[in-house]
C-alpha cells in the first residue's frame, strides 16, 4: 500500500484497517512509521478517486484525539498533544473526507478492539486477561472509574453493513465504542469470574482520571445500538475461554 495500486478488477468498496501502529515492531524510525501510514492512505485514497470506488470504510484510533482531559470526548473534541500514530491518523481522515473525493468515508474512531489474539500483551483487557490466566496479581487503578473503552469485530461489521446498505448515510468521523459504561472494578471482577482466576486485584488511586466515549452520534446516524460494555466483555471472554479448553 504505500506503492502505487494497481488493480484491474472493479472494486466498488475498500476497507482499509491496515497501519504501522505503536505495537509494531520495527527498526524504522516513528517518523517513517508516521510517513508510511500517511503514504498508504493517499494511495488509496488516489486509487478510489481513480477507479470510482462508491465508499470507503478507514478504521482510524481514539489516538486521533491526542491527549483526553474531559470526561466524556466526542467528535467535536479538538485533538491535541498528538502521538506520532495519532497524527497519522488525524491525516488519514483529512484525505478520506476531502470534499473532492467522489466516494463516502466513515472513519471509525475506535478504542482497543477485543479480539481474541493472546500473542500480544494489547490492548489492556488482552493485558489484563492473560495475567488472570497465570494467576499473577494485578495492581490497577481508578477503581470507581467508569469505562466504554472497548469494542470488537462483530460491532465494527454491524456498522459496515449499515454503511454499505443505506445510501442516506454522510461522510464523517464517528466514534465506536460500548455502550452503558461499567466501573473498572466490575470489569476485572467479570473476566476473574469468567477466568476462574486467584489472582488478587489491588486498586490504586491515579491523578490521571478515565475518559468515556460518546457513541452518542454514530448511534443516532446509524439508527443503532451498540452492545453494552459488559456483553462485549463477556462474549470475547467467553470465546476465549473456549478456544484454551480445546
Amino acid at each position: 500500500l504505500n506503492k502505487e495500486i494497481n488493480i484491474k478488477k472493479k472494486i466498488h468498496v475498500v476497507i482499509h484497517c491496515a497501519s504501522n501502529h505503536p505495537y509494531t515492531f520495527s527498526n524504522k524510525s516513528k517518523k517513517k512509521l508516521e510517513k508510511e501510514n500517511i503514504s498508504m492512505c493517499k494511495n488509496i485514497n488516489n486509487f478510489c478517486n481513480n477507479n470510482k470506488v462508491k465508499k470507503i470504510i478507514f478504521i482510524s484510533a481514539i489516538n486521533a484525539y491526542g491527549v483526553i482531559d474531559k470526561k466524556n470526548v466526542n467528535e467535536n473534541y479538538k485533538s491535541k498533544k498528538l502521538s506520532w500514530y495519532g497524527r497519522s491518523k488525524l491525516a488519514g481522515e483529512k484525505i478520506f473526507l476531502n470534499n473532492k473525493n467522489i466516494y463516502k468515508c466513515i472513519c471509525l474512531r475506535v478504542p482497543g478492539i477485543f479480539t481474541k489474539d493472546l500473542s500480544k500483551d494489547h490492548p489492556l483487557i488482552i493485558h489484563l486477561i492473560k495475567r488472570l490466566l497465570k494467576g499473577s496479581d494485578i495492581i490497577s487503578y481508578n477503581r470507581n472509574g467508569l469505562f466504554n473503552n472497548i469494542i470488537d469485530t462483530l460491532e465494527i461489521y454491524k456498522i459496515i453493513k449499515i454503511f454499505l446498505k443505506k445510501k442516506e448515510i454522510d461522510s464523517g468521523k464517528y466514534n465506536l465504542a460500548a455502550r452503558d459504561p461499567i466501573k473498572f472494578y466490575e470489569v476485572i471482577q467479570i473476566l476473574k469470574k469468567i477466568f476462574s482466576s486467584k489472582s488478587k486485584i489491588k486498586f490504586i488511586e491515579n491523578k490521571k482520571k478515565p475518559f468515556l466515549i460518546d457513541i452518542k452520534k454514530i448511534e443516532k446516524n446509524f439508527n443503532i445500538k451498540i452492545s453494552k460494555t459488559y456483553k462485549i466483555l463477556e462474549r470475547n471472554s467467553i470465546e476465549i475461554l473456549k478456544s484454551i479448553k480445546i
